[in-house]
């Protein structure tokens, strides 16, 4: 009598714990995306409204020294509702030169604020 041996028959696929550790493994790191892409998104948001700012300060600068030397004074205004421009004006009308330091303050995000300053030396030629 010929004895046969039976060879285990290879099985193809997954088990449980394979398909259990690679969905964890993948919510780990969707996760962090997840995270990563709310920062982005806050920084974005940020970045706009640093942008906007720096527009709006120097706008106001441009149309400081448009008014020249004896039109400018100290002064405040308010954009959107958001950026608070403030200048000041150093010196006085019959001085060569006048420095205006212009001020402006934004919100980032909630409980925080950024202050940026821009200061120009005006020539007044008479």
């Amino acid at each position: 009598m010929v004895t046969r041996i039976e060879k285990p028959e290879r099985q193809a696929g997954f088990t449980l714990v394979e398909v259990l550790i690679a969905i964890v493994v993948l919510a780990i790191g969707l996760l962090g995306m997840l995270g990563a892409t709310a920062s982005v998104i806050r920084t974005l948001g940020e970045s706009d409204r640093e942008i906007a700012a720096a527009y709006y300060a120097h706008q106001r600068l441009e149309q400081l020294e448009a008014l020249g030397c004896d039109g400018i004074g100290n002064g405040s205004e308010v954009q959107e509702g958001l950026y608070n421009l403030a200048w000041t004006v150093d010196g006085t009308v019959t001085t060569p030169v006048r420095h205006i330091t212009l001020t402006s303050t934004y919100p980032l995000a909630v409980g925080r604020s950024r202050t940026d300053t821009l200061e120009k030396a005006l020539t007044c030629l008479r």
